[in-house]
């Protein structure tokens, strides 16, 4: 399998990402360069050159979720499954446009100063909320579901693993080094422990080397959901 492999929430993150990035970040950034140029000579404006550093940092971001979206996989899931999350999510943009109608509707009913500010309100968070579905539906849409016989394995999936050298029992869920949270309980299939029980089965025992290859313990496969 080529690219990187993504859960479905892992993707929604990436999506969330990238619509951040272009529609808050980049968007910011744009209204503080602005602000520092009017400052005048910028030969020795600290508020420009941080901005441009910032904007430095956005772009490069943006590529990196960009290249994301291009070149990934979605695993645990199948077409199914994938179909009726997209239909969630039709359904949740058709009433989301419902509300930016009502809300438009709002607006040109209002009489008073006051109503007037409460439905603009209401209008600008109905359309920033139908805008964010219909990005999200552009890659919800055009998602890869992962066939290949890596596919099979517990990539996505909750598996249960015994520390004998500590007694301790931990739940890690597999996934790709995109998402990959040790604190969170996301381990990488590529970690030590996630490589050894990528294709393991209730039961099974491995001795694993640490990262920084400095000591071994074995482990055992107790469950895998």
């Amino acid at each position: 399998m080529t690219g990187q492999v993504l859960t479905i929430q892992g993707l929604e993150e990436t999506i969330q990402a990238l619509y951040h990035l272009v529609n808050v970040e980049k968007v910011k950034n744009g209204e503080d360069l602005r602000a520092a140029r009017a400052q005048g000579d910028l030969s020795e404006n600290a508020d420009y050159d941080a901005a441009r550093d910032e904007q430095a940092r956005i772009e490069s971001d943006i590529k990196v979720h960009e290249a994301i979206l291009k070149n990934y996989k979605l695993i645990n899931i199948d077409k199914e499954a994938l179909d009726k999350y997209i239909k969630k999510v039709v359904k949740d943009e058709a009433q989301a446009s419902a509300t930016l109608k009502a809300a438009e509707e709002n607006l040109a009913r209002a009489k008073t100063e006051k109503s007037k500010n409460l439905a603009l309100e209401e209008k600008q968070k109905a359309e920033e909320a139908k805008r964010f579905l219909t990005y999200r539906l552009r890659y919800l849409t055009e998602a890869k579901i992962d066939t290949s016989a890596s596919s099979q394995s517990n990539l996505g999936k909750l598996v249960t693993v015994y520390f004998e050298d500590t007694g301790d029992t931990e739940e890690y869920k597999i996934v790709g080094s995109l998402e990959s949270n040790p604190l969170k309980g996301l381990i990488s299939n590529e970690s030590p422990v996630g490589e050894a029980v990528l294709n393991a089965s209730v039961g099974d025992r491995f001795l694993i080397k640490s990262e920084a290859d400095d000591y071994t313990f074995y482990i055992q496969v107790k469950n895998i959901k």
